[in-house]
């Protein structure tokens, strides 16, 4: 789950009732679309935690608390060490090993006493389970961190299929100041943590400990855990790594969904109002089993009205319609929360929350990268996209190939060659909106 899109849904409050309390929050500051990657509060705090009980993690691994197991073992007599009663009374009870021996009954085996360092112990499988634990718990704060830190491939998600010259056209130069140092160095105490930690899986103690059952449920004290120091500060770290699991809030599967239907709704609202759109409706933001939901919601200009609506949380659809020529158009958008995009029947375009396949129809857009918001207003563009022109020529030549192989019908353009479709407002303002530009 993208941290930055839980944050966005944790706005919604009893202040937020309407559309427009929304767009006024943004105008005020109160309500954001754009959230950098969050760091967590305590992250220094975390780090130091687990710095601090390195040193005793390490004296654990170099040298474990074990127990010594006494047992007596079946050996052959002339190979036997010391005798316990209980190993005389088992040599003279196992009449098998009694061998008559020139002229003599002797034994051939001895039950003799041997003597076996046991670390399969409670609290020894306790810190075998905090070192595997702790290389879980570093993956979300190191992935935090890496994210706080932007870099061209990651502000620009297609950036590797454009040349210099297209890159330079669109770059946003003050992209790389949200980078603040504390990132960069929180990233490399974590990287430093998370090696150290993995030479750890490496040691004798830790490959010793796979041979036996893995530690499970709570954790409870038990006076080497009390009283040693070392084993003490290990079972710490473990309480405070639980208590920093649990203080997490994080979205359920339909809590996300509806998230990112409300920030990409939000994000194409902003869009219009941005190309200068002003709300013609105001509708009420209404709560239901299935999260948050908005009717509706028309903008206009003096050219369209646009109408954005959620039919469904991986949906977000876009009626458009030409004041001038009482002309509709609908644009059906597909919201992605998976890796992969599979084409759908009828779908204009894709918003991903992850990175996207190169095209013209998909976008990755995501509440912490300001980058990305800005392919909203791109896709937003293109539905009311107008220009200055002449119906006489553009009614006989298409607009976006040149090709003359074009049908007009009442002032609605269609061009078999690159797929352009688009209507004349007026004799010398057109309206394109369906077009192909990759080949």
């Amino acid at each position: 789950m993208n941290l930055s899109l839980e944050r966005f849904y944790r706005q919604f409050n009893e202040n937020t009732d309407r559309v427009s309390a929304v767009l006024d929050g943004m105008r005020e500051g109160s309500f954001r679309l754009f959230i950098p990657t969050p760091l967590s509060e305590d992250q220094p705090g975390t780090i130091a935690q687990i710095k601090a009980a390195l040193p005793h993690i390490s004296n654990v691994v170099r040298k474990p608390y074990v127990t010594l197991r006494t047992e007596t073992t079946k050996v052959r007599a002339e190979r036997a060490g010391a005798l316990s009663p209980e190993g005389i009374r088992n040599t003279i009870r196992d009449g098998k090993i009694w061998k008559q021996h020139e002229g003599e009954i002797r034994p051939e085996y001895i039950y003799a006493i041997e003597h076996e360092d046991d670390f399969n112990s409670y609290e020894n499988r306790m810190v075998k389970a905090l070192i595997d634990r702790l290389i879980r718990f570093l993956r979300v704060p190191l992935r935090i961190t890496k994210e706080s830190i932007p870099s061209l491939y990651e502000s620009y998600f297609q950036v590797s299929h454009l040349n210099k010259l297209d890159f330079i056209k669109f770059m946003r130069t003050d992209t790389f100041r949200q980078a603040k140092a504390r990132s960069y160095e929180d990233y490399t105490d974590l990287v430093r943590l998370k090696t150290r930690i993995g030479a750890y899986r490496q040691s004798p103690f830790y490959k010793t400990m796979e041979r036996y059952p893995v530690f499970t449920g709570s954790l409870e004290m038990t006076n080497l855990l009390t009283h040693n120091e070392d084993y003490h500060r290990c079972a710490r770290l473990w309480t405070f790594l639980e208590s920093q699991g649990s203080a997490v809030t994080t979205l359920t599967e339909t809590q996300g969904r509806n998230a990112y239907a409300l920030f990409i709704f939000f994000g194409f609202i902003q869009a219009y109002i941005d190309l200068g759109f002003t709300l013609k409706e105001d509708p009420y933001i209404l709560s239901s089993d299935q999260g948050l939901r908005i009717p509706a919601t028309t903008l206009e200009n003096d050219d369209f009205l646009v109408d954005v609506w959620i039919p469904q949380d991986k949906y977000i659809q876009l009626t458009v319609q030409a004041k001038a020529i009482r002309h509709k158009e609908k644009f059906k958008i597909r919201l992605v929360e998976e890796t992969e995009i599979t084409p759908e029947a009828g779908v204009d375009y894709y918003i991903s929350l992850y990175p996207t396949p190169y095209s013209d129809i998909a976008a990755c857009i995501v509440p912490n990268n300001l980058n990305s918001i800005q392919d909203l207003t791109s896709i937003a563009k293109s539905t009311v996209l107008t220009f200055a022109s002449e119906h006489r020529v553009y009614g006989n030549c298409c607009l976006v190939c040149g090709n003359t192989e074009i049908s007009d019908v009442r002032g609605n353009v269609t061009c078999e060659t690159c797929g352009a479709h688009y209507n004349f407002l007026s004799g010398d303002i057109l309206w394109l909106h369906h077009f192909r530009i990759l080949r």
